[in-house]
């Protein structure tokens, strides 16, 4: 018996510690909440309420007319992009598509009763007339 409850006591200290319980009579401290989490691409593209997508022509150099690009995707707290990082891809179409992207917004993603700061990747696809994102 004496093993069950000191499992049950490690247990809930892990869990407070955490913020996913509280001890009776001992007020929630916010500094123990997360500020910024990551989310996949497909929750990130459910929270937007505006998205602007590139025009064509991308360029004047038919090289750099098709491919995939990857960029790291920074919500702040009020839903605008705060910041945006090429990581992946043709540069040039980066730079097209880090322009489009600075241009979205999000509802607000919230958790625990407090606004966060949302991190994920943007996979957007080129192709001659088109530009699309790709969830993955």
């Amino acid at each position: 018996m004496r093993m069950k409850n000191a499992a049950a006591v490690a247990v809930l200290a892990a869990m407070c510690a955490v913020g996913w319980a509280q001890i009776p009579g001992q007020s929630p401290e916010r500094s123990r909440q997360p500020t910024r989490i990551r989310v996949s691409a497909q929750v990130l593209e459910s929270l937007a309420t505006k998205k602007v997508m590139p025009q064509p022509p991308w360029t004047t150099d038919k090289q750099h007319e098709s491919g995939m690009v990857m960029l790291n995707v920074l919500v702040g707290r009020d839903g605008f992009v705060s910041e945006v990082h090429f990581s992946g891809g043709d540069s040039i179409l980066g730079e097209v598509a880090e322009r489009a992207v600075r241009q979205w917004q999000f509802r607000p993603f919230v958790v625990a009763g407090t606004r966060v700061f949302v991190q994920s990747t943007i996979t957007m696809k080129f192709s001659k007339n088109r530009a699309e994102v790709v969830l993955r």
